[in-house]
């Protein structure tokens, strides 16, 4: 029995341990399938192996129970933070969307639960020196393969994988971040490998990966990877058995703990150097975006607005200075791009004060284990290695995610550093007991009977409508694009707003697009399809009513719908986008789309009187002096036209290339182009 029994643990075990080094290779994998092919990919593909390795890990606490782990402080401000993040959802402006999130981020409160099991998965089956040196080598190795693409594609070879320099992960920020882990682990592995060739493939890597990182774009990575070498430096001689020499280390870091804060605190004087050099390197939209998620933690100060909410935040306290040359030109932001503002907006100063906890908790264990090392002649160098590479990693993630958003594939990262960091107090030590505990079999029981309906809810279902939105684009028929439209728009709760609004976006886009006569035979199943994208839209709408991107997707439909088959829709359209104004008065998209409408029906002074507002509240942004001109072009007056038109000019030079191009059109012959224009 003993025998057997030993067997059974060994399989559950296995299955756990491949599914944890399987996400590890999660930042390989894309699929062009899928709408957001680099983020949807690996949010899918994590989620499916931490529900499997879920299952595996309580099957070996049956087994094995003295797989069991304690409860440390890490574990328990971890814990506590993802707890309060849940909380925050639940009682946020939008508890669904915070719950499934968006179709290309994929990090609300689903992906966090999935992050805090991984966490514990990952302590309970990897528990001994050994353990972690072969899941670093198994991320190290991902690391490399990712290096590899990214040097390839600056040399001119061409992968089907890979975009704006970000390797396999699809953006050159979030594969800095990435990299910035995988040279803390294979520096650990230099430092702690088993043998020479283990230490010796630790060191190349770790000359690799830094090599790949200084040719990333991304300043802010580079700069966190420099500032965390100096802290690295600080811990190791802190924790030397020198007194002069740890006293050295004490100082070297208090230094740098004063010019964090030093720099942090000028970078929001204004006309600072340190602001004037951000500003140079990055964009000043940034600083516009952190003022509105200030207001925003104002506001809603305890618990925030709750996960993936800032696209409310952004509409809220919108800033007419966004799209403007002083303020970047991105009028969009579902982000603060701003780790501790984003979580600030998310979960409020109860929320941030618990992200903060995590750090604080880690860098005292941290700081135990250097004080350790000073004291300890056999495990001294190991300890006081390990701890200054933790500081180090921590340090450059904290510092990168001031600039940038977190994604699921760095979050697990996270959680594995803290894992890994929460481990080695454990390691060389005997468990407490080996005794069942008496509450494991139930849930164990309970999740198995339950697998399918999970791994169907929350991977195969949003998949599966993910995929049929990309079906819907390519599709080479119109029973093909139609038998797909409704998967796509409600086959999973999880990035529904989103699909609903790029797909009735593309629709629009080709119906305004094609020759009125060549759609006439089309009429039932353009009417069908449109009804199909505006009925889903007005869904989106009831359940988050300030939604802004689906009122004017509704618009859009609308007002081609009533210019070929039925002129009430005009009606629709006009309704919808004076409710968007009501709700986001200095936000010129409801105003630009609303002139559209009236000069369609010919209303041409009500669309001035729009345009003309949007001049008002925003004149320092090109697109509302160009789209004003636009809007005179409809009066079809060549003496008022060239006098708007070089006013516009006078303070606006740049529109000069898109005004000359716009004037040269006929307005009987490319009416429909024209107004068009005014959705974009």
């Amino acid at each position: 029995m003993t025998f057997r029994g030993e067997n059974k643990s060994l399989w559950i075990e296995r299955i756990a341990r491949y599914s944890v080094y399987l996400v590890l290779l999660v930042p390989l994998l894309s699929s062009d399938k899928l709408f957001f092919p680099y983020s949807s990919t690996k949010g899918y593909v994590i989620m499916a192996l931490v529900e499997i390795a879920v299952v595996a890990t309580l099957w070996l606490l049956v087994v094995r129970p003295q797989r069991r782990i304690s409860w440390d402080p890490i574990s328990i401000a971890l814990t506590a933070f993802v707890g309060i993040l849940e909380l925050a959802s639940i009682f946020g402006v939008d508890p669904t969307f915070s719950f499934w999130a968006s179709i290309d981020r994929i990090t609300g409160g689903l992906m966090w639960l999935h992050i805090l099991a991984l966490y514990f998965i990952v302590r309970i089956l990897f528990q001994t020196k050994e353990d972690w040196v072969k899941l670093f080598t198994v991320s190290v190795g991902v690391g490399l393969i990712t290096a590899g693409i990214h040097l390839a594609q600056l040399a001119g070879i061409e992968f089907s994988v890979g975009s704006n320099g970000g390797s396999t992960l699809g953006n050159s920020s979030f594969f800095a971040a990435y990299i910035l882990f995988q040279i803390a682990f294979a520096a650990w592995i230099w430092l702690e490998g088993a043998d020479k060739r283990m230490r010796t493939y630790g060191a190349v890597s770790m000359f690799a990966l830094i090599g790949t990182l200084l040719s990333i774009s991304t300043h802010a990575s580079i700069i966190a990877f420099f500032g965390a070498l100096v802290l690295v430096l600080g811990v190791w001689l802190w924790g030397s058995a020198k007194e002069k020499v740890s006293r050295g280390g004490i100082g070297l870091l208090i230094v740098m703990v004063v010019t964090f804060f030093s720099i942090v605190g000028l970078a929001f004087v204004p006309d600072s150097v340190v602001q004037n050099t951000f500003t140079d390197f990055s964009t000043s939209s940034r600083f516009v975006v952190w003022d509105m998620a200030v207001q925003a933690i104002k506001d809603r100060p305890f618990l925030g607005w709750g996960l993936e909410n800032f696209q409310y935040v952004s509409l809220e306290y919108y800033n007419p200075c966004l799209g403007t040359d002083i303020c970047g030109q991105e009028m969009w932001y579902d982000r603060a791009h701003n780790k501790l503002l984003d979580v600030g907006v998310e979960a409020g100063i109860i929320g941030l004060l618990s992200y903060l906890a995590v750090f604080v908790v880690t860098l005292l264990a941290l700081g135990k284990m250097v004080v350790s090392a000073r004291h300890s002649r056999v495990a001294g160098r190991s300890l006081r290695g390990t701890a200054a590479i933790a500081v180090g990693i921590l340090a450059a993630y904290f510092v990168q995610n001031l600039t940038v958003l977190d994604i699921s594939v760095t979050m697990m990262l996270w959680v594995l550093t803290l894992a890994w960091i929460s481990s080695v107090g454990s390691w060389g030590k005997k468990p407490e007991s080996s005794k069942r505990p008496t509450w494991i079999v139930p849930p164990a029981l309970l999740v198995s009977f339950f697998l399918p309906v999970i791994l169907s809810s929350f991977v195969i279902h949003p998949v599966r409508a993910n995929a049929a939105l990309m079906n819907v684009v390519h599709a080479k028929t119109y029973d093909e694009r139609l038998t797909n439209l409704p998967i796509a728009l409600d086959g999973s709760p999880e990035g529904e707003d989103l699909r609903r609004v790029f797909l009735a976006n593309d629709t629009a886009r080709n119906i305004w697009a094609t020759d009125p006569e060549g759609l006439s035979a089309l009429e039932e199943p353009v009417n069908y399809e449109i009804d199909l994208l505006v009925a889903s839209l007005l869904d989106t709408m009831e359940n988050s009513p300030n939604y802004l991107r689906a009122p004017l997707a509704i618009a859009l439909l609308a007002q081609a719908r009533g210019r070929l088959y039925d002129v009430e829709q005009f009606a629709l359209a006009e309704q919808v986008l004076l409710d968007a104004i009501e709700l986001n008065p200095v936000h010129p998209k409801p105003y630009w789309a609303l002139a559209s409408v009236y000069l369609e029906q010919g209303k041409v002074d009500e669309a001035l009187e729009l345009l003309d507002e949007v001049r008002t509240f925003a004149p320092d942004l090109d697109g509302s002096h160009y789209k004003y001109v636009m809007g005179v072009m409809f009066l079809q007056n060549d003496d008022i036209l060239s006098q708007v038109a070089n006013d516009a000019l006078a303070d606006h030079p740049g529109i000069l290339a898109d005004l000359q191009r716009l004037l040269s059109n006929n307005i009987e012959q490319n009416k429909v182009q024209i107004l068009y224009q005014f959705h974009l």
